[in-house]
C-alpha cells in the first residue's frame, strides 16, 4: 500500500532541519552537557545528510533508498514514515529485521516512534513543527563510524547518566553485532 507524502520535500527538509537545531543539536545534562547528537550540525553543514519522505506501507522504499545512499559521501539517511498506522512494537521490530541484514552492509538504523520512550535524551519541548501531525523516522548511518563515534563519546563522559539497560540496547547490542559480523567475515 502506498501512502500520500504528507509534506513537499523542501518542506520536510526544512522541518528536519529546524529540529535538529532545537531538539538534536541542543545540549542535555543526560548527556553530561553534550548535545544529544554533537556531530549532526557538522553533518548538516557539509550536506551530508539525506532526507526522503517514506510512501510505502512495507517499507520497500526504505530498503531502496539504503541501497542507493552513499554513506561514504553521507553520513545519515533519514526516513520519514508517515504511516502511523505501524504500532510501536511492529515498528521497533522492523528496525530490529533491518539491522540483522544491515549489519552485514557496515550500516545501522535507528528509530524513533512517536510511542518511543526517549529516555530523557530528547526534549522537544521548544521545537514548533511545520506540520502538526507527527511522523516516524528511521536514521540509517555507517556503523564503524558510528561505533568510533560513541567510543569519544563515552570516553568524554556522553553516557555517564544512561542506566546500564538503555546503553545496552543504544550502544553495547550495537558495538556487539558488529565484532560479531567481523568475526564471521574472517571465518
Amino acid at each position: 500500500m502506498k501512502y500520500v507524502k504528507i509534506l513537499k520535500q523542501q518542506e520536510l527538509n526544512r522541518e528536519l532541519r529546524a529540529w535538529s537545531k532545537a531538539v538534536i543539536e541542543k545540549k542535555t545534562l543526560l548527556c553530561n552537557g553534550l548535545p544529544v547528537c554533537p556531530y549532526a550540525k557538522k553533518a548538516w553543514q557539509q550536506k551530508r545528510v539525506i532526507i526522503e519522505s517514506g510512501c510505502e506501507e512495507d517499507w520497500d522504499d526504505l530498503v531502496d533508498h539504503i541501497y542507493q545512499t552513499d554513506f561514504k559521501k553521507n553520513d545519515v539517511l533519514i526516513y520519514c514514515d508517515f504511516n502511523l498506522e505501524t504500532s510501536c512494537e511492529v515498528f521497533d521490530a522492523r528496525i530490529q529485521v533491518l539491522n540483522h541484514f544491515l549489519v552485514r552492509q557496515n550500516l545501522w538504523a535507528m528509530g524513533f516512534h512517536i510511542e518511543h520512550d526517549s529516555k530523557g535524551t530528547i526534549v522537544d519541548s521548544d521545537f514548533e513543527p511545520i506540520y502538526d501531525e507527527p511522523y516516524l523516522m528511521v536514521f540509517i548511518q555507517a556503523l564503524d563510524k558510528l561505533n568510533i563515534a560513541s567510543k569519544e563519546l563515552e570516553e568524554k563522559g556522553y553516557y555517564k547518566y544512561w542506566d546500564k539497560e538503555t546503553f545496552y540496547e543504544f550502544v553495547e547490542k550495537r558495538r556487539h553485532l558488529q565484532n560479531e559480523t567481523k568475526k564471521q567475515k574472517r571465518r
